[in-house]
């Protein structure tokens, strides 16, 4: 890709190691992810995956190099602004979902709308998106208003793809969303996360250590591909 202004995601030099540690974990020269592109990252536990996704989200910062999201540096950013550019623009889906157990499913997927004016204008009407979101996905009105703690993995982890999803953010990040789920929900659940990000053209970012599940995508990389933390610094 010639062009950085079609580039949702662009790593240059990328260094990061733990506090108290010499070696990186993570070291990567270059990366990038086109606009739209749906594009699955594997690597086994512990290669680095879910500290790629913090530096990724602007909560972990590099030693060195430059993150470029839709064109902006996030390591050049305040803190303040990184997180008001997380909220705005990336949707996430965590491996524990992270859903607010005493709120109701409708009221955690409302809850981007609450920390981003932008996405509150780009939904149009958020409560009518919600809806959309939690009936494409295929969670029962009857659950709609049903604290998150009493709702089963699997509903779980619709209610949040819904909330990663409101307000047509840029770029969506799943990290190990399926792990919980059985090879028959596994399925289902891509197949509608992936229907729901292009409905949006939404750029994805899918991660697992199951590379079962690649083919769905536009393109596999392998974390140990691109991340050399063995190298010298350039």
């Amino acid at each position: 890709m010639s062009s950085t202004d079609t580039l949702a995601i662009r790593l240059s030099q990328l260094r990061y190691s733990w506090p108290q540690q010499q070696q990186a974990c993570i070291d990567i020269p270059v990366f990038t992810v086109a606009q739209g592109e749906r594009v699955f990252l594997h690597g086994p536990s512990g290669s680095g995956k879910s500290t790629l996704l913090a530096l990724l989200g602007g909560v972990a910062r590099p030693q060195s190099g430059t993150i470029h999201l839709l064109g902006t540096d996030l390591t050049r950013l305040p803190s303040a602004t990184c997180n008001r550019f997380r909220a705005d623009h990336i949707g996430f889906i965590f491996q524990q979902f992270n859903l607010l157990p005493w709120l109701s499913a409708m009221d955690n997927v409302l809850l981007p709308g609450t920390f981003s004016a932008r996405r509150r204008h780009q939904a149009g009407d958020l409560r009518t998106q919600a809806q959309h979101l939690l009936t494409q996905l295929d969670l029962s009105q009857a659950l709609w208003h049903c604290p998150a703690s009493s709702l089963s993995v699997g509903q779980q982890q619709r209610v949040a793809a819904a909330r990663a999803l409101i307000g047509k953010p840029e770029i969506v990040i799943a990290d190990e969303p399926t792990s919980a789920l059985d090879d028959a929900r596994q399925q289902a659940f891509i197949n509608l996360l992936l229907a729901e990000a292009s409905s949006v053209n939404a750029t994805l970012l899918f991660v697992s250590h199951d590379a079962r599940l690649a083919t769905h995508f536009d393109r596999t990389v392998a974390l140990a591909d691109i991340n050399q933390p063995n190298r010298e610094p350039a």
